[in-house]
């Protein structure tokens, strides 16, 4: 994985270069397998007329996921900088989380739903409630012809 570094109105002394670098490296390292390259950018938003605030613009390409893009706006290169490392730790576990689901299948659905025991469908409870759902009180029996029979159960 490449993290490339670009600097736009701001010096760029070899410190901040390995603080931008080891910050980064720390926050995505766990994500290195999903990572093709990480380029962050770092800018002074007024530029020469100037002012105090910088920005950290990040961008990641990962593998098939769809990329990383963000910007933070701070008064200091190193808060935005740490910043930027926060939220990009935090963004990366939320996508690969989500890419890790599993897909919900109609067959994995019907697995949900109540089994169907002697013909009845079965809703498993205390015994005082004699395998009757408590929110809908009947049972449904199934005859050999497909007729459906409702009974309701007394309470």
């Amino acid at each position: 994985m490449r993290i490339d570094l670009h600097c736009d109105g701001v010096e760029a002394p070899p410190v901040l270069r390995d603080y931008v670098s080891r910050r980064m490296s720390f926050a995505i390292g766990r994500f290195r397998d999903h990572i093709q390259w990480a380029r962050v950018k770092v800018a002074d938003v007024n530029g020469p007329r100037g002012g105090s605030d910088k920005r950290c613009v990040v961008q990641l390409r990962l593998r098939n996921l769809p990329d990383v893009v963000f910007a933070i706006t701070q008064l200091d290169v190193r808060a935005a900088v740490d910043q930027a490392a926060d939220r990009v730790a935090r963004v990366l576990a939320q996508r690969v989380r989500r890419s890790q689901r599993p897909v919900r299948t109609h067959a994995a659905s019907m697995q949900a739903l109540p089994a169907l025991v002697g013909g009845t469908h079965f809703f498993p409870g205390p015994e005082s409630q004699g395998g009757i759902c408590p929110r809908f009180p009947k049972q449904i029996h199934f005859s050999p012809g497909g007729n459906q029979t409702w009974t309701t159960a007394s309470r």
